[in-house]
């Protein structure tokens, strides 16, 4: 799994399986049998696509994910899904918390969608995204078609809480890909 923020939450729990007396070779071979579940980090193949997909749902979150995101080379494109339904809180202000000025990463395309779309594409204006690269759609499957049509080939897939349903339904029929 990528970023910082993976690194220690690794080292947290190895620290703690060394706490607890654990062997560190058992500790290390657990670990490496880890497998995030869906919305972490989870990657398929859509069309020719590579799709990535990582819930964020807080600023702590989204931060962590846009600064691993701009580690990543070549050129991308971004979906944000934001949803204010009560699973996900009715109160989207945090977004106006997120580093976007600072962590936005550079993107060809970027599409906002759920419930609270426009909110998200005003804030990713406000960050500095240029207003010819954003785009609003209802939902995943119209911002997917519409990445297509723009040849995009690498897209990662950033939705809210009750968003990742949506997406686990809209991705079902792809092509999952193992961790490297």
């Amino acid at each position: 799994m990528p970023g910082l923020h993976n690194i220690y939450n690794a080292l947290a729990a190895l620290g703690l399986a060394a706490r607890l007396g654990l062997a560190p070779a058992a500790a290390v071979a657990s670990l490496a049998r880890y497998q995030p579940v869906f919305g972490r980090w989870s990657h398929v193949r859509l069309d020719g696509a590579t799709v990535k997909v990582n819930l964020v749902k807080n600023p702590a979150g989204m931060n962590q994910t846009l600064r691993t995101l701009r580690g990543v080379p070549g050129e991308k494109a971004l979906v944000f899904i934001l949803n204010d339904n009560i699973a996900d809180g009715r109160d989207i202000s945090w977004i106006w918390d997120v580093d976007m000025e600072e962590l936005l990463p550079p993107a060809r395309h970027i599409v906002a969608c759920g419930t609270r779309r426009h909110e998200m594409a005003l804030r990713l204006r406000y960050a500095g995204a240029p207003a010819t690269a954003i785009d609003t759609a209802e939902d995943l499957g119209a911002a997917l078609a519409l990445l297509k049509q723009r040849s995009a080939d690498s897209i990662f897939v950033l939705p809210t809480y009750t968003a990742l349903k949506e997406v686990r339904r809209t991705l079902a029929h792809a092509e999952p890909v193992s961790a490297p």
